[in-house]
């Protein structure tokens, strides 16, 4: 099977060949810019793994891209914190409803990525919980230690 064929076989390898084109980066530049493993973009792109859910939602933070854009090309469901309309407003207390309309307000990504970071590690700092425990980060590594 050639590479185009593996590529059609996985829509996600296309979008993000595209992503990584557009930045012109290496493989390994945009893998370890997004916190993965140096031939984890390599894998994706040439269709020989499928990225799990936290690959998909580092990717998409590192190309400025909305994740479910990707989670949805990878055959994960879209996640509802990432696109408010496959949620109910009803589900959130209010004042968790405030924060996210006063985020969403912010219509520069890179000013929206940097806002929801810090919400993050104001968050982490309080309840030592980090925001995604699948895949460690440089951000979030030392989220609850002193």
């Amino acid at each position: 099977m050639t590479a185009t064929e593996r590529q059609a076989e996985a829509p996600w390898a296309e979008l993000l060949e595209e992503l990584r084109r557009a930045r012109n980066e290496s493989y390994r530049e945009a893998s370890l810019a997004a916190g993965l493993d140096h031939g984890a973009l390599h894998r994706f792109i040439r269709g020989k793994r499928r990225p799990n859910r936290e690959s998909c939602i580092a990717l998409a933070h590192h190309f400025e891209i909305n994740p479910n854009e990707l989670l949805v090309a990878a055959y994960h469901e879209p996640l509802p914190w990432f696109d408010p309309s496959l949620t109910s407003a009803q589900d959130y207390p209010f004042e968790v409803k405030q924060v996210a309309e006063a985020l969403l307000g912010i219509h520069d990504l890179r000013l929206r990525r940097e806002a929801c970071e810090a919400m993050q590690a104001l968050a982490c700092a309080m309840t030592g919980v980090r925001p995604y425990e699948g895949q460690r980060s440089a951000r979030n590594a030392n989220c609850g230690q002193r």
